[in-house]
C-alpha cells in the first residue's frame, strides 16, 4: 500500500523562518504549549495562533505576526494564555473588555 500523505513538518527555531514562505499550518509539536500553530497564508501573511477549547467550543486566538514574533516569543505568549485558561479565564473574552485609562503622573 502506497501512502502518499506528507509527513507533518516539525516546527523548530531553525526551520520556522523557512516555513514562512510555504503556505500551510504548522503545529509546534516540540514545544510544551498545546495548540500553538504557525499559519502561513502566503509569503506576506503569516501569524501565530493558539487553538483551545472553552465550554466545548473551539476557539482561536491570534498571538501576532510571525515575521515580528519569534518561535520562542510565541511559545511564551501561548503559555501565558494557557495559564489564563487554566485559571478559568477565557483570553478572548478578556481581550474584548475595555481597558482602564492610565492616569498621568502629576
Amino acid at each position: 500500500m502506497n501512502n502518499d500523505r506528507k509527513k507533518p513538518m516539525i516546527l523548530t527555531a531553525k526551520n520556522y523562518r523557512q516555513l514562512l514562505t510555504i503556505p500551510g499550518r504548522y503545529r509546534d509539536t516540540l514545544g510544551e504549549v498545546k495548540g500553538l500553530l504557525l499559519i502561513v497564508v502566503n509569503e506576506q501573511n503569516a501569524s501565530w495562533q493558539l487553538r483551545y477549547e472553552r465550554n466545548g467550543r473551539e476557539r482561536w486566538m491570534g498571538l501576532g505576526p510571525a515575521r515580528l514574533i519569534s518561535l520562542r516569543e510565541a511559545r511564551i505568549r501561548a503559555r501565558a494564555m494557557r495559564l489564563q485558561i487554566l485559571d478559568g479565564v477565557d483570553p478572548l473574552e478578556r481581550s474584548g473588555q475595555p481597558r482602564q485609562p492610565q492616569r498621568q503622573p502629576r
